[in-house]
C-alpha cells in the first residue's frame, strides 16, 4: 500500500513575520497537506507586538 503525504514548510526569522501571514492567509482551506512553520525569534522579542 502506498499513500501520499504532502508537507509544505515555511522558516523564516523576524522579518519574515508579515511575508508569513500573507502566505498562509492565501492558502486554501482545503489544503490536503500538513503546514509546518518554524519561526525563528529573539528571546527579547515580543510575539504578540508581531500580530
Amino acid at each position: 500500500m502506498t499513500s501520499d503525504f504532502k508537507v509544505i514548510a515555511f522558516g523564516s526569522s523576524v522579518g519574515g513575520i508579515p511575508p508569513l501571514r500573507k502566505i498562509l492567509n492565501e492558502l486554501p482551506n482545503t489544503i490536503n497537506a500538513a503546514v509546518i512553520v518554524v519561526q525563528h525569534l529573539s528571546g527579547e522579542y515580543d510575539i504578540l507586538q508581531a500580530a
